[in-house]
């Protein structure tokens, strides 16, 4: 395939490690070097989410943290022109689900919006409509894995095999979409002008996409072990806590090129 396919793969891999890394530095940076992590990290992808959306940023709206990393209603507010028009509180407490249902009932969270992990949401819902509560749940679209995959990173933790396994499936997932995605539009040309025939085109995309795929699985999972092994190596130095995620994110991206250029070898 095309060296900018391989180049494509190669930088949706960075741009996703580099995100992670920015978590990661801005959970540590609000919330300290403290077990539950994982909800700050959640809280921020979340506000990320937001100011992304393509309707709040054509509307205006825009998500803030609150300044409290223990506010005991909001941790999120949407404010349009200089107005709050939403509030949210975010939760990543699968394991803990009863302590959220009592605050609930308990009217905690009377006024604004519940926002939980996909792991969270399912199990407040249920667990909600069991204990005959009205109030609902909505899913974030992130899973608890990753929350607590991303503060592990920033806290410098070595990740489990169970870890690098969830963090190449779901990276291998993007990769896939991205690649996929990526030539579908630079080969599209090439088929409206039949240059290509169809099943050439499909042939392409689909070779992309699993190509791609195993890039960014191989990749990320080797940036989850480096990133580990460089915080446990740079602990006795007090290195900065950027200098792991950076080397998780060279090591991504060189482990992704060379699994992406080998299938192209063998593929071409």
């Amino acid at each position: 395939m095309s060296k900018d396919s391989n180049q494509s793969s190669t930088v949706a891999l960075g741009m996703i490690e580099t995100y992670e890394a920015k978590v990661a530095l801005e959970a540590l940076e609000r919330g300290g070097r403290n077990k539950n992590l994982h909800g700050v990290v959640h809280e921020i992808l979340v506000k990320d989410k937001l100011n992304a959306n393509p309707k709040n940023i054509l509307s205006g709206a825009t998500a803030h943290l609150t300044q409290s990393t223990t506010a005991v209603r909001d941790d999120i507010v949407v404010k349009q022109a200089g107005q709050v028009v939403k509030r949210l509180q975010v939760k990543d407490t699968a394991q803990s689900i009863s302590k959220t249902v009592k605050q609930v009932a308990e009217g905690e969270y009377n006024g604004t919006n519940l926002v939980g992990t996909k792991e969270t949401a399912e199990a407040f819902n249920k667990a909600a409509k069991s204990a005959g509560l009205n109030k609902t749940m909505q899913s974030s679209g992130f899973s608890s894995t990753d929350t607590t995959r991303i503060a592990g990173k920033a806290l410098g933790k070595m990740p489990t095999s169970s870890t690098v396994a969830s963090v190449a499936r779901s990276a291998g997932i993007a990769g896939a979409a991205i690649s996929a995605g990526f030539t579908a539009i630079s080969s599209g040309s090439d088929w409206l002008d039949e240059k290509i025939s169809t099943s050439e085109y499909v042939g392409k995309v689909a070779n992309e996409g699993v190509g791609g795929g195993i890039s960014a699985a191989a990749g990320a999972g080797a940036a989850t072990i480096a990133t580990g092994v460089a915080a446990t190596a740079l602990a006795s130095v007090s290195a900065p806590v950027w200098v792991p995620l950076a080397v998780g994110t060279v090591v991504a991206v060189g482990v992704g090129s060379v699994v992406k250029g080998i299938w192209d070898f063998f593929m071409d």
